[in-house]
């Protein structure tokens, strides 16, 4: 599993600290706004995976399908 993983819980707590420093330096309507924005491009992030996902799929029925039909045509 993904969040297992060292390298991505390091890279988590890299990105948490920064995050942090960073918004510490921001005025309050600033941090909203970058807090806003990160919602943003999450849920954006959340619908392009789902969409990756969905994509990938109906490619993996069309070739399983495929496979199957084939196998069909050569043992008639």
């Amino acid at each position: 599993m993904l969040s297992e993983k060292k390298d991505y819980h390091d890279t988590m707590m890299l990105c948490d600290t920064v995050e942090q420093e960073f918004t510490a330096q921001l005025s309050k309507e600033q941090a909203r706004m970058f807090h806003d924005y990160k919602e943003y491009a999450t849920k954006l992030t959340t619908m392009e995976n789902a969409e990756n996902y969905i994509q990938g799929m109906a490619m993996g029925v069309r070739i399983t399908a495929e496979a199957f039909t084939l196998e069909d045509s050569k043992t008639e």
